[in-house]
């Protein structure tokens, strides 16, 4: 995991499934997120998990999540358009509100 920390901010770069449980509860106020796009394009084994196991497979990676964000905090996730939905289902299931504007 890399770090670049300053007084106001802090930059966690790593996976989510190893760097979330190192950091503070209620300490992010928003996120943004580039999970997998699920269509294994780059031939690697994390991004070919499909359908109903891609959703549970991010599922596991937003609810953590959760913990380290303050109540009503905003996430920006970005989904290609094929496999969106299954993004969204994730979401649900950690128990997040979607809001499209």
């Amino acid at each position: 995991m890399t770090a670049i920390v300053s007084p106001d901010w802090s930059l966690h770069i790593g996976d989510c499934r190893s760097v979330l449980p190192t950091l503070d509860g209620g300490l992010a106020s928003a996120g943004v997120w580039d999970p997998p796009a699920g269509l294994g394009f780059m031939g690697l084994d994390w991004d070919r998990v499909a359908g109903e196991a891609f959703a549970t497979f991010l599922a596991e990676a937003f609810l953590p999540a959760r913990r380290v964000l303050k109540p009503g905090s905003a996430v920006a996730v970005w989904a290609h358009p094929l496999t969106s939905h299954w993004v969204a289902l994730a979401l649900i299931r950690a128990g997040y509100l979607i809001e499209v504007k």
